[in-house]
């Protein structure tokens, strides 16, 4: 992808990494280390499968080999724990035992480990940013989906979270508190 800089125009590298449900390195498989190296790498939802603060940890590890000066991370329907609303919709169930305080798992996205990784979590809206050999771009990022079962960052699917009340889509309300904007933006 090529963006415009200041004055010209940079070529850019990027990664999309979507799912990757704590993934691990397999020697043989189409994604093994050393990646190649890359500008920005996008990670577009299901940074792990279910699982706890341990599994936080692991998927920011791996995002730390992967050679790039930006790494994105928006979140997805498998991260239970950085949708502050989940908890407070699921019933009292088998996830009890799964069930991982907010405030630390986004302490830890945000904090010491995501810096050491490189790793930038972005909350859904327009984000801009700019590389060293000055290209900048604007992404954005929303980790919200249709409900499919009971999974994180959903909405109905007579729902648009995504168009202004002047503008929804065919059927639906939009229940957009930050919509997408006109002009021309990645969307993940």
């Amino acid at each position: 992808m090529t963006i415009e800089s200041a004055n010209q125009t940079a070529p850019v590298r990027f990664l999309i990494l979507p799912d990757i449900h704590n993934f691990k390195y397999n020697s043989d498989g189409p994604f093994r280390n050393p990646t190649p190296k890359v500008d920005v790498v996008l990670h577009s939802g299901g940074l792990i499968q279910v699982g706890g603060t341990s599994e936080y940890k692991r998927a920011l590890n791996l995002l730390a080999t992967i050679p790039a000066e930006l790494k994105l991370v928006i979140a997805g329907n498998h991260d239970l724990s950085l949708d502050s609303n989940y908890w407070k919709t699921v019933e009292e169930d088998e996830r009890e035992s799964e069930k991982e305080d907010h405030e630390e798992v986004m302490g830890i996205m945000t904090g010491k480990l995501a810096k050491a990784a490189g790793g930038t979590y972005l909350e859904k809206g327009m984000h801009a940013f700019t590389l060293q050999n000055g290209a900048t771009f604007t992404i954005y990022a929303s980790h919200y989906q249709p409900k499919f079962g009971d999974w994180a960052f959903h909405y109905e699917r007579n729902e648009d979270r995504f168009n202004g009340p002047e503008n929804p889509a065919t059927g639906s309300t939009s229940i957009a508190t930050n919509p997408i904007p006109d002009s021309p933006v990645l969307i993940l």
